[in-house]
Parts: C-alpha cells; sequence; structure tokens
C-alpha cells in the first residue's frame, strides 16, 4: 500500500473497497457515476447506440490508472473540455452522461482529500 493508503491505482483501490471483479470495474463506475436522473435513458441508449458512450468509457478507462486525487482532477478537467466542446442535447440538458462530481467523490474516497492526511498529486 502507499503512503495514502490505496492500492497503487484507482482501479485497484476501487475493486478492492467495492469487492468488485477487476472485468466488471468500468461497468460498476459507469453505473455509480452516472448522473441519476439520466441512468433509465441511459440503460435505453446503451441498447440501441452503445457508441454514445464512448467518451465515457474513455474517462474511466483513464481515471482507472491514476494513483492520486490530481490525475483524476487531470482527467475530468480533459473530459469536461472535451463535453464542452461536443455539446448536445443529450448530454448537456438531460445530463447523459458521467457526472464528474460522482468520479471526483470516488476519487477522494480512494486517495483521500487534501488536509484529511492523503495527498492531492
Amino acid at each position: 500500500m502507499s503512503a495514502t493508503g490505496n492500492l497503487g491505482n484507482f482501479k485497484n483501490s476501487f475493486c478492492m473497497k467495492y469487492t468488485v471483479r477487476p472485468e466488471r470495474f468500468e461497468r460498476e463506475v459507469f453505473r455509480r457515476c452516472l448522473h441519476e436522473r439520466s441512468q433509465t435513458l441511459a440503460k435505453l441508449i446503451l441498447a440501441v447506440y452503445p457508441g454514445f458512450f464512448r467518451r465515457d468509457l474513455l474517462l474511466i478507462q483513464e481515471v482507472a490508472r491514476a494513483t492520486s486525487l490530481g490525475e483524476v482532477k487531470d482527467s475530468l478537467h480533459r473530459y469536461h473540455k472535451d463535453n464542452q466542446a461536443q455539446r448536445g442535447f443529450l448530454r448537456h440538458r438531460l445530463k447523459v452522461r458521467l457526472s464528474g462530481e460522482r468520479v471526483l467523490r470516488l476519487g477522494a474516497e480512494l486517495f483521500g482529500r487534501v488536509g484529511d492526511g492523503g495527498s492531492d498529486r
């Protein structure tokens, strides 16, 4: 274990903390971090057009390798910029996408927050 109490990276830490098999990591993070009010619509879109969530899955894959809260924040910054550039009704107005705040909260749970003994970078 590292000095911050995590198990190396976001994926390993998440899987250990929540008892999730590594092959279910992406699906479980997606489920936990999807905007709550868009869950039902997201299931329909996944069934019809799974490519709609490509950017969201790329974010999950990127944060999987993060080893600090700072790296999670950097990934979220890039995700936010991409979403701003690709604004659409479903993603922007209906929030059929991952919640950056939820991803950040998970990162803080796994790596600790600044001021609680954890490291931000």
